[in-house]
């Protein structure tokens, strides 16, 4: 009978380097965006209208006189929310962040997003 030399051993196999991939990390960001559902009216604030909310506790002459920045003509008109929340998604977007996903969380509308975090180069050493 004969004998039939062992199998040739296999060359310990290296660990492969790990790739890109492996080595992502993530940094996440979740914000609330505050929606108002009660529809406000158009119209701009008054002396008159806001003594009246106060129930003629400060006259409008005193409202008036008290808090003139509060009746000034509004030169700078409020962007439409929609315009406000892409200008702000646009801004997030170039400072690398990633919307992916967007859920009611309670009563909250919460915005989920990340980015890869820059990893930190390793210190060099001077020997």
């Amino acid at each position: 009978m004969s004998q039939q030399p062992p199998p040739p051993e296999e060359p310990a196999k290296e660990k492969e380097p790990a790739t890109s991939e492996a080595l992502r990390k993530w940094e996440y960001k979740v914000i609330h965006i505050n929606i108002n559902t009660t529809i406000n009216s158009s119209k701009p604030a008054t002396p008159e209208t806001d003594s009246q909310k106060l129930q003629g506790v400060l006259s409008p002459e005193y409202i008036k006189r008290e808090f003139p920045q509060m009746y000034q003509a509004n030169t700078n008109p409020k962007k439409h929310p929609a315009a406000q929340l892409e200008q702000f998604l646009n801004q997030l977007g170039n400072e690398g962040w990633e919307l992916i996903e967007t859920n009611n969380v309670g009563g909250l509308l919460m915005f989920f997003f990340k980015r890869l975090t820059v990893p930190k180069p390793a210190p060099k050493s001077d020997q």
